[in-house]
C-alpha cells in the first residue's frame, strides 16, 4: 500500500465550530497510514470515525473516536447494507509531543517537544498510578536528532539488534499510553447501543470526552490500535443469528483479511501480525488456517458453519410444513365428510361381544381423562405429550388414543404403548 491516506479507507466526520472542522479536515488529510492498515477493505465499512480537536494547556491534539456502524442487511450484490446508527467503540488522540520513542516513528520524523519517558515511568513506579495527566508532565526540548536520538536506540540496526524492543501490544498501550480525564461517563450511553450518527446529543457528549490512547502522530502505534479495533469488535454474534449460511465463503482466513502481508519484511508489519489470531465468532475455536467467512458478518469454524447449515435446513422445512398446513386441513375436512358418508351408508361388521366390551372399557377409560376444565382438551397424547383435541384422535383395537399426526409418523400399525398389532380409526365425539 503506496500513500495510503487515512481518509481513504474509512469515513470520517469532522465536528466542532466551524473554524475547527476545516482545521480537523486539513490534520486528518494529512495522515499517512502503514502497510499494516493494508487488511481487508471491506472491513473498513463497519466502522467510522467522529474526530475533533481538542486543546490540553497548550497541547493541541486530533481526537478520533472510533464508532461501529450497525448493519441492516445484504444486498442483490452480496453487499453489506447500513443504518445510520453507530456505537462508541474506543478513542485514539494524536498530538506531536505525546512521547515516541525513535523507533515507532515510522516516518522517521521527529518533530516539537516529546513527554519525557523517564518522568513518566518514575512517576507510575513509585506512586502506584495506573495514569498520568499530559498537563502535569514535563516536557523537555526535543533531543538531537543525529546524535542522541538514532545513538540511543540504535536505529540503524533496529532490524538486527533492537526488534525485540518493539513492542505492539494494547494490554501494554491501555497500561502506558491511556489517559483518564474523568470524562468516560459521557460515552456510557452509547456503548453497545446504536444511536444515529448525526444525533446532536451524541455528538455534544462525543466532543467532552478525550480519555483514550494518547500517542504521537508519527508513532506506528496508534496505527496499530485502530486495526485492532477493527479487526476484533464487532456485534458479529448479532450478525450471525441473523444472516444464513450461505453468506459464508471457505478462505485462507489470514490472507483473505490481512492481504498477503504475513509475506512482508517490513518489522512492524511482522510485529503486527506474528500474536494475530482469528476465532470462530460462535465457539471461539481459534481458526489456525481455513474457515468460512464474511468480512461484514463474522468468522464459523467448520462445525458452526455446518451446524448454522442444518438449522437452517431444518428451518426451511418446518416453515414449509406450515406453509402447507391450510390445505393439509382442507383435505382432511374432505376426507372426514367422506368417512362420515361411508358410515352412514355402509354396514359395519360387528364384533364379539367379549371384543366389544374390552374395547368400550378401553376407550371409555380414554374419554374419562378428559380435561373438565372447559377447555375442551384431552389428556396428553402418549407420542408427543401434547394436548389432545377431540376432532383430531385415532384409537386402536387397544383402545389407547393418539394424534392422528403422531400414529401417521410412526409408518407401522403396531399401537406405541401396548405393542399390539392393531387398525387405528378416526374417533368422533
Amino acid at each position: 500500500m503506496t500513500d495510503k491516506m487515512l481518509n481513504d479507507l474509512i469515513d470520517i466526520y469532522c465536528i466542532g465550530e466551524n473554524g475547527t472542522q476545516k482545521e480537523c479536515l486539513d490534520w486528518i488529510k494529512t495522515l499517512k497510514v502503514h502497510e499494516i492498515l493494508d487488511i481487508n477493505s471491506d472491513l473498513f465499512e463497519n466502522f467510522a470515525l467522529v474526530a475533533f480537536i481538542v486543546n490540553v494547556g497548550d497541547l493541541k491534539s486530533l481526537v478520533l473516536h472510533i464508532m461501529m456502524r450497525e448493519p441492516d442487511r445484504i444486498n442483490s450484490f452480496n453487499r453489506m447494507e447500513y443504518l445510520e446508527n453507530v456505537e462508541y467503540l474506543s478513542t485514539i488522540v494524536l498530538n506531536k509531543r505525546a512521547r515516541c520513542e525513535a523507533i515507532y516513528d515510522w516516518q522517521k520524523i521527529y518533530k516539537g517537544k516529546d513527554f519525557t519517558s523517564d518522568f513518566y515511568r518514575e512517576n507510575i513506579e513509585n506512586t502506584g498510578a495506573q495514569q498520568l495527566d499530559p498537563i502535569n508532565l514535563a516536557y523537555r526540548d526535543a533531543p538531537n536528532f543525529d546524535t542522541e536520538v538514532i545513538q540511543s536506540s540504535n536505529f540503524n540496526n533496529i532490524i538486527d539488534e533492537v526488534k525485540d524492543e518493539i513492542i505492539m501490544n494494547n494490554y501494554h498501550f491501555y497500561k502506558y499510553y491511556y489517559i483518564e480525564f474523568g470524562d468516560n461517563q459521557y460515552v456510557q450511553d452509547y456503548i453497545s447501543n446504536y444511536t444515529p450518527i448525526l444525533d446532536s446529543q451524541m455528538l455534544q457528549s462525543l466532543e467532552k470526552c478525550i480519555s483514550g490512547l494518547w500517542f504521537n502522530i508519527n508513532d506506528i502505534r496508534w496505527q496499530f490500535a485502530l486495526r485492532s479495533a477493527i479487526l476484533h469488535n464487532s456485534n458479529y454474534t448479532i450478525n450471525i443469528l441473523n444472516f444464513n449460511y450461505r453468506y459464508f465463503e471457505f478462505v485462507n482466513v489470514r490472507e483473505h483479511y490481512l492481504n498477503n502481508q504475513d509475506n512482508s519484511k517490513n518489522i512492524w508489519t511482522k510485529r503486527s501480525n506474528e500474536h494475530l489470531v482469528f476465532e470462530c465468532d460462535m465457539c471461539r475455536a481459534p481458526l489456525n488456517k481455513y474457515g468460512f467467512s464474511n468480512v461484514n458478518i463474522g468468522e464459523l469454524c467448520q462445525d458452526c458453519y455446518f451446524n448454522k447449515k442444518k438449522q437452517f435446513i431444518t428451518r426451511i422445512k418446518y416453515l414449509k410444513k406450515l406453509a402447507l398446513l391450510p390445505g393439509k386441513r382442507i383435505v382432511f375436512q374432505k376426507m372426514l365428510l367422506e368417512t362420515k358418508k361411508h358410515l352412514q351408508k355402509g354396514n359395519i361388521k360387528s364384533l364379539e361381544t367379549g371384543k366389544l366390551n374390552t374395547l368400550t372399557k378401553n376407550v371409555i377409560k380414554e374419554i374419562n381423562k378428559y380435561n373438565h376444565s372447559g377447555k375442551g382438551y384431552f389428556s396428553e397424547c402418549p407420542i408427543c405429550l401434547d394436548h389432545m383435541d377431540k376432532d383430531d384422535i385415532l384409537f386402536g383395537g387397544c383402545g389407547h388414543c393418539f394424534h392422528t399426526r403422531c400414529v401417521l409418523s410412526l409408518g407401522e400399525n403396531k399401537c406405541p404403548v401396548c405393542r399390539d398389532v392393531t387398525v387405528f380409526k378416526k374417533l368422533y365425539l
